[in-house]
């Protein structure tokens, strides 16, 4: 993969994170597994995020 399409991976995931920030934050709901979940996106987001910046 080239450097291009590794930064737009990396800009796409950290877009991806946001959005489930914001969904944790604004979540009302009584379905707590949801936030785990979410919780848990960001991490592999995280963890995709560093694995190609370090391959970058």
């Amino acid at each position: 993969m080239d450097k291009k399409k590794r930064l737009k991976k990396i800009k796409s995931l950290e877009k991806q994170k946001e959005r489930h920030k914001d969904k944790i934050e604004s979540y009302e709901g009584r379905n707590y597994a949801l936030l785990e979940y979410w919780e848990k996106e960001i991490e592999r987001f995280e963890e995709d995020i560093s694995e190609e910046k370090e391959k970058l």
